[in-house]
């Protein structure tokens, strides 16, 4: 069976194009789910508005400077990987796991100005500044996107006991949760930027030399969606699905894969609840070919 699935309709060559699409057709489906947190697509359109806002605005960064993200897989990663793009900059992916000296590396040869991270990495991220080019930190905290009261709680679990760390090791960073307010929203000026222009720096993995960055366009991101758009809509139906995602998504498999299902409304959810929907949703046999390498 096969699903007309509009987004990736066309001649798309803007990933921002592609982003006032999808939030337009799918609006109150749920876009992205964490735990026992989700969002949906109105939600993440809301949120990653007051944040491009406040990056055109307030971070002190020009048009087409790149934006490093180094998080793990949380409703913070796309929210943040959106925002990037909307308001008209260049996203680094950045492993989560690097030590100092391999993210300075990074920060160094991408020419990045600023740093999205997880709190509980400030100080490794504090060290590898030194000699770069980042003038604004942003943090945030696991807890940030979820209910008031859970959020607190987790958020001071995870300072205290699991993951100690100082709210001071970047005095100077900016929290996420402060800069998601609708003043900054009202202050968005959509950009779209043109088919060449690059949309991301992804590293390679750094097993066999130095991590190389791989300059994609949005050209190049949108091409690659309409490719795995052919299989998708083969083998899903749009807005009924959910992709169960273990993996990285600084990885370009995943972050190509997910941002692929988020654009036909298919749900992408984060591996901590990955036992539950293994036991609950129906797996296609016949996605492991295509999508799932061997």
């Amino acid at each position: 069976m096969t699903i007309n699935l509009t987004p990736l309709s066309g001649n798309v060559t803007s990933l921002n194009r592609l982003f006032d699409a999808v939030f337009k057709q799918f609006g109150d489906l749920i876009a992205f789910s964490h735990g026992n947190t989700s969002i949906t697509y109105s939600g993440l359109d809301h949120k990653s508005r007051m944040l491009a806002g406040w990056l055109q605005h307030n971070s002190g960064l020009e048009p087409g400077d790149r934006v490093a993200i180094q998080l793990p897989n949380t409703i913070q990663f796309p929210l943040c990987m959106l925002a990037v793009l909307r308001a008209g900059f260049v996203i680094v992916n950045a492993n989560p796991s690097y030590t100092p000296a391999e993210l300075n590396q990074l920060l160094i040869d991408s020419g990045a100005k600023a740093l999205i991270t997880f709190a509980p990495l400030a100080r490794k991220a504090q060290i590898a500044m030194n000699g770069t080019q980042i003038n604004c930190v942003i943090l945030t905290e696991l807890g940030d996107l979820m209910p008031p009261l859970k959020g607190k709680v987790l958020n001071q679990y995870i300072q205290r006991l699991a993951m100690p760390f100082s709210k001071h090791a970047i005095p100077d960073a900016f929290w996420l949760k402060d800069l998601l307010r609708q003043e900054f929203s009202s202050k968005w000026q959509p950009t779209y930027p043109s088919e060449n222009q690059l949309a991301l720096i992804q590293y390679t993995g750094g097993t066999t030399g130095t991590p190389k960055g791989a300059m994609l366009s949005h050209q190049n991101l949108c091409a690659n969606l309409f490719q795995i758009k052919q299989l998708l809509e083969i083998y899903t139906q749009s807005g009924q699905e959910r992709l169960i995602q273990p993996l990285p998504l600084y990885h370009i498999y995943a972050f190509t894969l997910t941002l692929a299902f988020f654009s036909q409304g298919l749900i992408p959810d984060s591996s901590s609840t990955l036992k539950r929907h293994v036991k609950r949703s129906r797996l296609f046999q016949s996605l492991n070919r295509p999508f799932v390498p061997v």
